[in-house]
């Protein structure tokens, strides 16, 4: 993922810092990590920059809660359920399933990307 898009993404009015995500700091301090203790809309001082370690699975896990929150919706099937799927192309999908006309359980795509993170953060930062 390009540090622009998700510096993009980090300042979307989805995006949340959520409580165990890892951010890591900017140009300056790069090599500095801390794990986020409390759910923010921001980061302050010299971590205003930072952004999420994606390769840290609890971040993940973060932002696949974003997501979640993003599209929930209690008048949905399931509440709103999102999930990721891989197709054959080896293309992540975020999907939201839903039952059609006839009742079959059908999934609409919500976003794709080219790994799990990328699929998410563009279903997060979508709209």
């Amino acid at each position: 993922m390009e540090e622009s898009q998700l510096r993009k993404c980090v300042k979307h009015e989805s995006w949340k810092w959520l409580p165990g995500m890892v951010a890591v700091g900017h140009r300056d301090m790069p090599k500095h990590r801390f794990r986020v203790g409390e759910e923010r809309t921001r980061l302050l001082g010299a971590w205003a920059d930072a952004l999420p370690d994606l390769g840290d699975p609890a971040t993940v896990g973060c932002l696949q809660e974003l997501v979640r929150r993003k599209y929930h919706d209690p008048n949905r099937l399931w509440g709103g359920r999102v999930e990721v799927h891989q197709d054959h192309r080896l293309i992540f999908c975020v999907v939201q399933p839903f039952h059609c006309d006839k009742g079959f359980l059908e999934y609409a795509v919500l976003a794709t990307g080219e790994t799990e993170v990328a699929s998410l953060i563009n279903a997060l930062c979508q709209g």
